[in-house]
């Protein structure tokens, strides 16, 4: 440490550069002003009326350096607070969602003290009371607090936090029909009038949107580095700094329905990661769920702070080469709800969907391993969903294959001439952009320029085509359909029924037994390879074949070596697919079911090239 004195005042270190807090600059005043007072006193007896007015100078600087820090402090607790009570309030009006109200067009009933814990129904720690903005057509509502000292407010931004209702449109802040009121825990509905039935809107045309229901989703990420020593890195950042800077903010704005022309879109999701839930393990990741959850206490923490997401990362070819957890996702809890990956009861009864990433990847690849899940659950509870993304009117594979015209899939737009094939400029038919369930919505010239051609931009494009927060679809059993991301936002509320999402059982679906693969057997030769198999799911019409030199898959690996839709899969130029290929080499291989949950066969050989 440099202790040189200053020379301007005995006794005081320099300054060691910029950004010291407030606490050290309120301490050097205090040293500066008690070395002042000494030196003035030693040398004239008494205080003359100079140092006194100097001293009391001093003391006023530090009178308002201590109060600004206070108040900073204070403000950011409250904050806190605020936004902890808006969350409270408007989970506790939903609960009180009574579908008998406003002649039974449904309505919010008053709060009451004994929902929440503390035993009253929440005010700001300022005083008052947070501002409520009712839609006295519907009776939904929105509830705001103003942030860091702010005037009171009743719009979503930095300085206001906002959530609204799920089970009857919000108010639009500018409609006509729109009541502030200062008391949030007060509601009186209007039985006499029944909710309106918004206008259909056109793409441009954001009439009849309501306000927005953000949902947080909180995340836990754990990185496992390769023992070989392979760049842990993306695009140059850690994988717990790419999923903070790239990432998340990627899948933010992923949920912002038809965001890309619309600019006021809200996301429907807002993801966020604490610095406190990130965790780098330098060995080899578990070979189970369990394993993980049981190492790090994960189900009791993720319940204690609502922990929704884990995110994975690992070596793609290294850390999922063998063993339970895998790459793209799994889901635990007892709701039956399903993603592209294992259903893991027994590892926790909460609803959280866990993402194996990897770090030799990108961004379009983690995006796609989202988009998995996504699509999973939308075609689970959602029946539009399946004329949404032409699986419907979907027949064979490539080459030969008929597609729709609608929004196309994770893996391929309405126009791919192959799997992975985002990047076709031939212009194509589509009414993707203005959808309708019922099959009228206008279609237009696109081509990959829409999304500009990379499989980043399609992904994203893709999913904010998804119905999301403010669209004005009705289905064709005339039913206003629902903002999609609330299945993935709150999903267990959405099972237990306390935000009206439709689409779930009211109650637990048991968990199907898992597909089992038999009669394996592949027949290597230097000119083709052929890999039998049978499976027990008939409905599956996509199956890779995975080769390795290794039995656990952990280096020497060629994913998808060959598709197809049934058994036998052949690939009639295997030493052109993989160089590695060659006569007396030994294989290992596996056989994975795409469309009907991702299941691996386990390892089946060895067996060896035959030179013909």
């Amino acid at each position: 440490m440099n202790t040189k004195a200053n020379s301007k005042f005995p006794g005081l270190a320099p300054r060691r550069g910029a950004g010291k807090t407030q606490k050290s600059k309120f301490a050097t005043i205090l040293l500066m002003a008690t070395n002042f007072i000494t030196r003035t006193t030693f040398f004239v007896k008494g205080f003359t009326l100079i140092v006194l007015l100097v001293t009391i100078s001093i003391i006023a600087v530090l009178s308002v350096v201590g109060f600004t820090s206070f108040t900073q402090v204070r403000e950011k607790a409250w904050d806190a607070k605020k936004k902890a009570d808006i969350d409270a309030i408007r989970k506790a009006y939903e609960q009180n969602f009574d579908p008998t109200e406003n002649n039974g067009q449904g309505g919010y009933k008053a709060l009451n003290d004994n929902q929440f814990a503390s035993g009253k129904i929440p005010t700001p720690p300022e005083g008052g009371d947070y501002t409520r903005i009712k839609n006295t057509a519907t009776t939904g509502f929105t509830i705001c607090a103003s942030l860091s000292g702010s005037t009171p407010c009743a719009a979503l931004s930095d300085t206001c936090y906002c959530q609204s209702s799920a089970q009857a449109e919000a108010p639009t802040l500018i409609a006509a029909n729109t009541e502030f009121l200062t008391n949030a825990s007060s509601f009186s509905p209007e039985p006499s009038q029944a909710p309106s039935q918004p206008a259909l809107s056109q793409p441009g045309s954001e009439s009849g949107v309501s306000s927005p229901v953000t949902y947080e989703v909180k995340t836990w990420l754990i990185t496992y580095k390769e023992i070989a020593g392979r760049s842990v890195n993306i695009s140059g950042l850690t994988p717990a700094d790419f999923t903070k800077q790239i990432l998340l903010p990627a899948m933010i704005e992923a949920s912002r329905y038809h965001g890309y022309f619309n600019p006021s879109a809200q996301p429907a999701l807002r993801y966020t990661l604490s610095d406190t839930d990130i965790y780098i393990e330098d060995n080899p990741r578990p070979a189970r769920y369990s394993d993980l959850f049981n190492k790090y206490n994960l189900c009791n923490y993720a319940k204690a702070n609502d922990i929704k997401t884990v995110i994975i990362w690992a070596d793609s070819d290294y850390n999922y080469g063998s063993g339970e957890i895998r790459r793209e996702s799994a889901i635990t809890g007892n709701k039956g709800i399903l993603t592209n990956g294992p259903i893991l009861t027994s590892v926790c009864d909460k609803t959280i969907v866990i993402y194996g990433l990897t770090y030799t990847r990108g961004l379009s690849e983690a995006l796609e391993s989202y988009g998995h899940h996504l699509e999973t659950v939308f075609r689970q509870f959602r029946p539009e969903y399946a004329f949404w993304a032409d699986e419907a009117q979907k027949t064979g594979w490539f080459p030969a294959v008929t597609r729709g015209d609608s929004c196309g899939t994770d893996h391929e737009p309405p126009n791919a001439r192959w799997e992975y094939d985002r990047s076709n400029d031939a212009d194509y038919q589509s009414d993707c952009r203005n959808w309708k369930p019922d099959g009228t919505g206008v279609k237009e010239t696109l081509n990959c320029n829409t999304w500009g051609c990379s499989g980043e931009g399609w992904l994203k494009w893709w999913m904010q085509n998804m119905p999301g927060l403010g669209n004005t679809l009705v289905g064709t059993n005339g039913q206003k359909i629902p903002n999609w991301w609330v299945y993935i936002g709150d999903p267990d509320n959405c099972y237990n029924n306390a935000l009206g999402c439709s689409g779930f059982t009211p109650n637990p679906t048991p968990t199907p037994a898992p597909p089992v693969f038999s009669n394996l057997s592949a027949q290597l030769t230097n000119s083709s390879a052929t890999f039998n198999f049978a499976y027990s799911k008939p409905s599956e019409t996509l199956y890779k074949i995975h080769l390795s030199k290794s039995t656990a898959f952990s280096w020497g690996v060629w994913w998808n070596f060959v598709n197809g839709s049934a058994s036998p899969l052949i690939n009639t130029a295997p030493s052109a697919t993989w160089s590695d290929y060659s006569c007396n080499q030994q294989f290992y291989w596996k056989v994975e079911a795409i469309y009907t949950g991702n299941y691996l066969s386990s390892a089946q050989g060895p067996v060896t090239v035959s030179c013909n």
